[in-house]
């Protein structure tokens, strides 16, 4: 999973579903100081990269935060006795890159925590991954928004399981322009690459994403729905685009997926609060009978981008940006002295027969797009 990916995972009680049953696994008690670990562990065998998310789940009725597991030994161990170890970057986050994949060879993955406490997933073979034939976007339920569809297939007939993740990016702009900042009692311009009126913001998927053909005569899907863009939302206002990665799944995979999908609706991802524990294929060596929350998986991926412009929407959707809240002041020459270190920004001059009297501030956040948590850096990928 991508993602960039914020809080980790709040439970509370456990259902246990067998992969083996159709009928459900009545929960058992669970003691409310138990704490069990959390894994979401991928290697992409195509660019090497491995990364592991840990965490220990808390009470659902709790407020706080799901504690990451810090400090562990992480590593993902190959079948003729190679290792790898993945570094940490955060807490709780761990990650490799550049490792060699053999696609002969089994991989596994192995955890120590800081507590000695041992766990391993089961041995994978990689699996191939088909490309995405194309990613697009229709107009939902009756100009409702846009929705984002993905088509894919598999000329062998081999994948069948498919998993789905994405990165949305978007450009947009502040409610108003600021060219000119005043320093030592003057106005001055700003130079265009301290100006902070564009800006882009990227998010990454929650939801959880997958999909089969099992049933059908041919390895396809089509108009798989990834997203839906509602209407009047800022991601549509000026510019987006969304990058959909695709992996292969195998059938414990997908099972795994998608029993947590139904045990978690209406929550969101693995990182979310869940009703109820999916058995996977991550296993506590040192205390057997505690159960693991999480999944360890081997695949290549493939991925496709989509940009929808402002210009490409149809005519009922091309709306107008709800009205500015913010508040503009009029300040006059002679009392732009008092506004020196002031933190509001100049968003336009006052004049009288061509002659600037005075200036218009607005509050810095009506100026700038980093406060909608947006960045001016524009992405290297932008058309």
């Amino acid at each position: 999973m991508p993602k960039s990916r914020s809080h980790i995972l709040l439970i509370a009680l456990l259902l246990v579903i067998s992969y083996s049953c159709l009928e459900p696994y009545p929960p058992p008690t669970i003691d409310g100081g138990t704490s069990y670990l959390v894994v979401d562990g991928f290697l992409d065998s195509k660019t090497g990269s491995a990364n592991v998310k840990l965490s220990r789940i808390i009470p659902l009725s709790s407020t706080d935060v799901a504690p990451a597991e810090a400090s562990a030994i992480v590593k993902i161990e190959r079948n003729d006795g190679t290792s790898f170890t993945l570094s940490e970057r955060g807490a709780g986050n761990y990650e490799a890159k550049n490792i060699l994949v053999d696609p002969s060879k089994k991989y596994r993955l192995y955890i120590k925590t800081n507590a000695d406490e041992e766990f391993q997933s089961d041995f994978l073979s990689s699996k191939a991954t088909p490309a995405i034939d194309s990613v697009t976007w229709k107009v939902y339920n009756n100009l409702e928004g846009v929705s984002v569809l993905v088509h894919t297939h598999d000329a062998t007939n081999a994948t069948r399981y498919y998993f789905w993740s994405y990165e949305e990016t978007y450009e947009f702009d502040a409610d108003y322009f600021s060219g000119l900042k005043l320093s030592g009692g003057t106005v001055n311009a700003i130079p265009l690459a301290d100006q902070t009126y564009t800006c882009w913001r990227t998010l990454s998927s929650q939801q959880i994403l997958v999909g089969s053909s099992s049933r059908l005569s041919v390895d396809a899907i089509a108009n798989f729905p990834i997203t839906i863009i509602p209407k009047r939302s800022q991601k549509l206002f000026k510019k987006y685009s969304i990058l959909v990665r695709q992996r292969a799944l195998s059938i414990d995979a997908y099972t795994f997926w998608e029993n947590l999908k139904k045990t978690s609706e209406g929550l969101g991802s693995l990182f979310d609060p869940q009703p109820g524990k999916v058995v996977g294929n991550i296993y506590n060596v040192t205390n057997p009978s505690n159960p693991v929350l999480g999944y360890f998986d081997i695949s290549e991926v493939t991925e496709k981008r989509l940009f929808i412009s402002y210009s490409d929407l149809p005519d009922a959707l091309q709306l107008s940006k709800p009205s500015s809240s913010c508040y503009i002041d009029t300040v006059f020459i002679a009392e732009l002295p008092r506004f020196e270190g002031n933190t509001n920004s100049i968003v336009g001059s006052v004049q009288i027969g061509g002659d600037i009297i005075g200036y218009l501030f607005a509050p810095p956040y009506c100026s700038d797009c980093r406060y909608s948590q947006g960045t001016t850096q524009k992405p290297s990928f932008w058309e």
